[in-house]
């Protein structure tokens, strides 16, 4: 569903975020992060979204995305 949407509008931030919500559960940590790094290049709203998203709870330690999501890293992690 949302590759479909990604290749309609490849500037929908929503759909990559969307789609790093997706992997993130799945443990794709790398697609993850891609995807969540480009939903936050085409809006930063989707910055302060991940940093909460229950979505991202399998990622929310991984130091890659709480640096993405700009969480100091000596702040615990809260899934």
């Amino acid at each position: 569903m949302w590759n479909r949407g990604i290749r309609l509008d490849p500037n929908d931030e929503w759909a990559h975020y969307n789609r790093a919500c997706a992997y993130s559960q799945l443990d794709q940590r790398e697609d993850a992060i891609a995807d969540l790094k480009r939903a936050i290049d085409l809006d930063p709203k989707c910055r302060e979204k991940a940093k909460t998203d229950p979505d991202f709870a399998p990622l929310r330690s991984d130091p890659d995305v709480r640096e993405l999501v700009g969480v100091d890293p000596d702040q615990p992690a809260h899934n």
